[in-house]
């Protein structure tokens, strides 16, 4: 390694390694050991101007509490996903988190967000990602993808993928992993206050036809009941046809027949011989109705 080349005060060095034209920076923060960066660049003012920006950018960090080094949203949820396995471990989580949180986590969310650093996560950007998971399966990356692999007791399984958007239970169990996640990155000095996100059900329009008013039921049931007219109940008798030309017409037995009305019997006439038969409980609507008119 080259010696230092001239740098401002003790803040940080400019130094090129052997064989290489391209400038570096070095600096320590206190608590946070040391760093180094590569500046990109052979021009050394143009080094000395990067070199500055990236000083001052991780001392403020620092005094805001904060890791000097940024960090991608993917190191950090790797972190996390490590700190999930050893409590399940510990047996402080459930077994299953440990297989599925994970999962969740490679798929959707760094999926999603990959190498942004994670401080720079808004809550415009969970808003976007909520949208893009809805669609993950039917109209982005999942759109390609043909079955699932997974373990069960040893065994290695695949199943189908399920070409619909997520149920709102699922996207709100998924939000509590991601929620988790990004207070986990806070408490470790990644980001400063964690965006917050939240999954707010979206109903259909309500198109329902407003109810009718006691006035208005009283209207149709008039009408509908001055339109009313059984042939079988007026004496007349309803004519049947058959495919073989014969016909025969039903009709309410005599007044006389009071066995008969009260077993809601009908007659049949014009079928050999004529006589009463028990009809159906479905021919028998309107009945109840129209037996308490006739005995008053």
């Amino acid at each position: 390694m080259s010696t230092p080349a001239n740098a401002p005060g003790e803040r940080y060095q400019l130094f090129q390694r052997a064989g290489s034209t391209r400038w570096q920076v070095r600096f320590s923060i206190k608590g946070q050991g040391q760093f180094k960066r590569s500046l990109d660049t052979d021009d050394e003012r143009e080094a000395e101007r990067r070199a500055e920006a990236i000083w001052y950018e991780a001392t403020y960090r620092a005094k805001q509490g904060l890791t000097a080094k940024t960090h991608t949203f993917g190191n950090v949820a790797e972190s996390y996903i490590a700190q999930i396995l050893r409590e399940v471990e510990r047996g402080e989580r459930r077994a299953d988190q440990g297989k599925s949180e994970p999962a969740v986590i490679r798929r959707y969310f760094v999926g999603y967000f990959g190498d942004k650093p994670i401080d720079a996560v808004t809550e415009a950007d969970l808003e976007r990602y909520a949208e893009w998971r809805r669609t993950y399966w039917t109209e982005g990356p999942g759109k390609l993808i043909t079955h699932i692999d997974y373990e069960r007791d040893g065994h290695r399984l695949r199943r189908p993928v399920r070409r619909s958007a997520p149920s709102l239970s699922r996207q709100r169990g998924e939000t509590v992993v991601l929620r988790g996640l990004l207070r986990w990155a806070a408490r470790q000095g990644y980001m400063k206050t964690p965006p917050e996100i939240s999954i707010k059900a979206r109903r259909s329009p309500d198109n329902r036809r407003p109810s009718f008013e006691p006035h208005e039921f009283a209207r149709l049931e008039a009408v509908s009941l001055s339109r009313l007219v059984d042939p079988i109940m007026d004496g007349t008798g309803a004519e049947v046809r058959a495919s073989d030309r014969r016909s025969w017409r039903i009709k309410r037995p005599a007044r006389s027949h009071r066995a008969a009305r009260l077993r809601d019997d009908r007659r049949v006439l014009g079928v050999t011989p004529n006589r009463d038969v028990q009809p159906h409980l479905g021919g028998r609507t309107g009945l109840p109705r129209w037996q308490e008119k006739e005995r008053g």
